[in-house]
């Protein structure tokens, strides 16, 4: 256990960590007026890796294997705004000008999962060279929000509608299609699956879900099950190892 400190205020959160073991999160600075994001190794210690311009407050949320980081900072208006950090220069994302954007994981190929708030918070996929794909929300729903994306381009959330049947669902989405987690685990297992947290490359997803009534932390393993090759493919073509797998408890 370590201790990764903060920059002299009273509190700092790790957000991210690396395959090499470099975290990325928050801390604050003394007096807790600001805070800024930052990158930890064990040989540098904890680094601020700046704000963006004309702001003094960032927060950092995912880290890759290159060591590109991702979060969000105020810009010059106080609005805001999801951030890039790479190669040492922090740059906001160009996109949706005038709201609120947030940068909450970044993969491998630098593929991004992002939201941004416009009414209501909506998720989209970021990549540096083709741009913007909405990721949308579940049928019927109002809002989502994408917390974790793999080196597929895999990226799991949770799907929100309001009024008399307020509840999330835990989502996983690809090349444009959304899909309800719940719809991919046995119709008897007896969870909801709420929230989905985060995917590795193992198309394993973790989150949380009810089950008898009570929140329990989980893990969505792929199993084999060629049944539900036409489930899959229809929602998920493309990616191959899932065609002939189905979603379901350990």
């Amino acid at each position: 256990m370590r201790d990764l400190g903060t920059f002299g205020g009273t509190g700092s959160q790790a957000a991210g960590i690396n395959e090499s073991g470099a975290v990325a999160g928050f801390a604050w600075y003394p007096g807790d007026h600001y805070g800024r994001a930052f990158v930890w190794s064990a040989g540098a210690g904890m680094q601020d890796i700046g704000a963006l311009p004309g702001a003094n407050h960032s927060s950092a949320y995912g880290i890759n294997d290159a060591c590109q980081v991702v979060g969000w900072g105020l810009d010059a208006n106080g609005l805001p705004r999801a951030f890039l950090y790479s190669a040492g220069t922090i740059s906001e994302l160009p996109v949706f000008e005038g709201h609120a954007t947030y940068a909450n994981a970044i993969n491998n190929h630098g593929q991004l999962a992002c939201l941004y708030d416009w009414q209501a918070y909506h998720s989209f996929f970021y990549d540096p060279t083709t741009g913007v794909r909405a990721i949308g929300e579940l049928p019927g729903h109002r809002w989502a929000c994408a917390e974790d994306i793999n080196d597929f381009g895999q990226v799991v959330g949770y799907s929100y509608r309001f009024g008399p049947l307020n509840d999330d669902r835990a989502f996983l989405w690809q090349d444009g299609t959304i899909v309800d987690l719940n719809e991919l685990i046995p119709a008897d297992s007896g969870w909801i699956l709420r929230q989905a947290r985060g995917i590795n490359n193992r198309g394993q997803i973790v989150g949380t879900g009810l089950i008898s009534g009570q929140w329990h932390a989980y893990v969505a393993t792929p199993v084999p099950e060629p049944t539900t090759l036409v489930l899959l493919s229809a929602g998920l073509a493309g990616l191959a190892f899932l065609r002939t797998r189905r979603w379901g408890q350990p």
